[in-house]
Formats: structure tokens, sequence, C-alpha cells
């Protein structure tokens, strides 16, 4: 398993507090296997990231990375935390594109004042949507 990026005691608190300082945060999201879509808790721009030093990576994040199954470790919000491989292969997706129905709805409610921003996205079947193709 590789190292997170960033400290994450509580994810919900966490991206609430960075919404508070920075407004220009986009909100990313992440379909798990089973079609819900959860809102990926924030990189904070103000501050570097943490890179695990090849020698501290284990024998199976080693062989990953050689192999060109990268990973990305990507916790929400609700605490669901999803890999996403970058060959696409697993169950869980990068999305910007979804219905609105598929929002997890803890995601939805921990965001507390910030949960219309998690409706900030083009759906399925709009111009933006179209556009893209």
């Amino acid at each position: 398993m590789t190292a997170p990026t960033r400290p994450r005691p509580n994810g919900a608190e966490y991206t609430r507090e960075l919404l508070d300082r920075r407004g220009d945060i986009e909100l990313e999201f992440v379909r798990s296997g089973r079609g819900r879509v959860h809102v990926i808790v924030p990189a904070d721009p103000d501050t570097e990231p943490v890179i695990q030093p090849w020698s501290d990576r284990s024998i199976f994040d080693k062989a990953d990375c050689m192999l060109g199954l990268a990973r990305r470790i990507t916790p929400t919000v609700c605490g669901f935390v999803a890999t996403v491989y970058f060959d696409s292969s697993g169950n869980h997706r990068l999305v910007d594109i979804f219905d609105d129905l598929d929002l997890c709805g803890r995601c939805q409610d921990l965001l507390g004042p910030y949960a219309p921003r998690a409706f900030e996205h083009p759906r399925p079947g709009t111009e933006t949507d179209e556009a893209d193709d």
C-alpha cells in the first residue's frame, strides 16, 4: 500500500475546512463498483504532497509500479476509500459526468453547507456532456 499524500484524520471535516479557506477548489468524484458516486477528499493546493521514498515502499508496490499498474488511493468524504488504477483496471473509476441520483447521500450530508457544490457537475445527456464527445 502506498503512503497517503496528505494527512486526513477526518475527511469530511478536512474538506469543509479546506473549502472554508479556499473557495476555488473543484470537487472530484469517484464511482464505486456498485455505481455510487463519492466525493473525493481534495488535496490542499497550499501544501506539498508527501511522496513515499522508493526504499520505503513494499515489494508489492514496487512490483505494481514496475508493471505499470500504479494506483491512486482515493479517500472520500464519507470514509469510503477507492483504489483507482491508472490502466483503468479494477472496479473504481474517476468520473466527472454522472446523474445526481448516483451521488452518495452520506458524502452529500457530510459536506454540510458545501453540499450544493457536489451538484456542480455535468450530467449525462447535457450540452456539456455532448460537447466532450
